[in-house]
């Protein structure tokens, strides 16, 4: 009786894994962020340690890892919620505290971070405020709006993206304010020029058949 209960029970339970459905008839996530598959299944989550706190009791997204300064990294963004503006952090190894690295002025966007590290950049957005640029000699120690940044062109103060990628010598912004579908990207080994002229290699383009707004990038093999 009680495995029969259990086993009614875990029917019950939304997995998300369909195993027996053919793959074009199985539902789709609505939400699916931070979750790794392995050998057919979700992984459970693995042990972890506290290395530090950080004040603000909102969720981090967008989290990447990189090497600045010789040394593991980690940078992470959190929403606006409420009346608490959103917020950029920044982890070193060996710290024990973490650093709000935020940009003069208040983040607005509600949604999630998109970040992608380029060098020992990091460039930042949310689908509402001006893209970020984290190392920037303009302010090497906090994010800054990266069309205001000296050097950089091709981008105006009311741009906004929803996501950042990073692909060889190319930065990837996708789904732009004026269209959900565009996308375009910097000229090749430089973040800092976005207006495509007959002398670089930066573009625009729009994926026209989607049939929904871009919501997610993946490298594909080869720096496709």
């Amino acid at each position: 009786m009680a495995r029969k209960s259990l086993g009614k029970f875990s029917q019950e339970i939304p997995t998300g894994l369909f195993p027996d459905i053919e793959a074009d008839k199985s539902p789709l996530w609505a939400d699916g962020r931070n979750v790794l598959f392995e050998d057919g299944g979700a992984r459970p989550t693995l042990g972890r340690i506290v290395i530090a706190i950080k004040t603000q009791a909102h969720p981090g997204t967008g989290l990447i890892e990189m090497i600045q300064g010789a040394k593991k990294t980690l940078f992470w963004g959190t929403p606006k919620v409420g009346t608490d503006n959103g917020k950029l952090f920044r982890w070193q190894e060996g710290d024990t505290s973490i650093e709000d690295v935020s940009r003069v002025g208040d983040y607005t966007g509600t949604g999630i971070w998109s970040l992608v590290p380029w060098g020992e950049w990091v460039l930042a957005t949310n689908g509402v405020d001006p893209p970020q640029v984290y190392g920037h000699p303009d302010d090497v120690n906090d994010f800054i709006d990266l069309y205001n940044a000296t050097g950089v062109t091709g981008l105006l103060a009311g741009d906004t993206w929803e996501l950042v990628t990073a692909t060889q010598a190319f930065i990837f912004a996708l789904n732009m304010d004026f269209n959900n579908q565009a996308f375009k990207w910097s000229t090749e080994d430089n973040v800092q020029v976005w207006n495509p002229l007959p002398s670089n290699q930066a573009g625009d383009g729009v994926a026209r058949n989607l049939y929904s707004e871009i919501i997610a990038v993946s490298a594909l093999a080869n720096g496709l």
